[in-house]
């Protein structure tokens, strides 16, 4: 599993790796919601010695890597009561508050977090796995089976035409609320065959001159999202009722709400929009 370009591994007999360092960042859940600091206005992830100072403790604990040469845990928290200290946000809305490393911080361990609590018996013969030191890895002393922090790779895909783009919503999001087409790789299949049976399958509309743009990690729980952006090359919109309550084109000036700015979903409705103007702009724009 790649890690967050500003995180390192730490070696086993690495000083900065003891749990005891009072600056230790700590990404802790409870019930899949991380729990921040309150600073003020702000809020933060918590160090060691902030959940020390209310005795929070974490259970399991896993160290992450370094960042900066300060080490970083996860781990879950039992109920936590009432407190003027602490606020539990969703991950999503923790974009909104923390610096943007500190946000892929949270999210890679969101997903180590969640694979903890899904690995801990054997898929082959129900016992329970140990830890394997040194990576992120479950083995089963019975039958040795190894097992990994899962990755479900997914495409995402803006099909366009001059003008317009055809987005599509899903019946439990906000109103007025539309993204892009997208779907997980099913077994056998390369990014390119998802990405036309799911268009095909969802809206019925056929696409060429594909493009790939660029992936994401969206830890919801454990998806790589990758982009493609499509031209729109004939049919007519058949919307699959079972997966979507709308599918529609819009125009580029009078687009509906779209998803969270964080989403590669946004930063490719962004990129061309702005390719508009600049056909040569890289995505993503920096």
């Amino acid at each position: 599993m790649e890690l967050p370009r500003f995180i390192r591994r730490a070696q086993a007999d690495d000083p900065a790796n003891a749990k005891g360092s009072p600056g230790a960042y700590w990404c802790a859940f409870i019930h899949e919601r991380l729990l921040l600091v309150r600073d003020g206005d702000q809020l933060r992830l918590p160090t060691a010695s902030t959940l020390e100072q209310h005795g929070l403790r974490t259970e399991p604990a896993r160290l992450l890597g370094l960042m900066n040469d300060v080490p970083c845990y996860v781990g879950a928290l039992p109920e936590l009561e009432d407190d003027e200290h602490f606020q539990l946000v969703d991950l999503r809305q923790a974009y909104a508050h923390l610096p943007e490393h500190h946000y892929s911080l949270a999210g890679y361990a969101f997903q180590i977090e969640h694979w903890e609590r899904t690995t801990r018996f054997c898929p082959v013969c129900g016992t329970s796995t140990e830890p394997v030191i040194g990576e992120h890895a479950k083995r089963c002393p019975d039958c040795s089976f190894f097992q990994y922090p899962r990755v479900s790779p997914c495409i995402i895909v803006l099909i366009y035409r001059p003008g317009q783009v055809l987005l599509t919503r899903q019946a439990t999001w906000q109103p007025n609320m539309y993204s892009l087409v997208a779907g997980f790789v099913e077994p056998g299949e390369s990014l390119e065959q998802c990405l036309r049976r799911e268009i095909a399958e969802e809206v019925g509309v056929t696409v060429d001159d594909v493009e790939c743009l660029g992936s994401q990690p969206w830890p919801f729980p454990h998806q790589l999202m990758v982009g493609f952006r499509a031209r729109y090359a004939g049919g007519e919109i058949a919307l699959d009722a079972l997966e979507l309550e709308d599918a529609k084109w819009f125009d580029l000036d009078a687009l509906p709400t779209l998803s969270s700015p964080q989403s590669i979903s946004r930063q490719i409705i962004n990129w061309h929009l702005a390719s508009r103007h600049d056909p040569e702009l890289p995505f993503p724009m920096k």
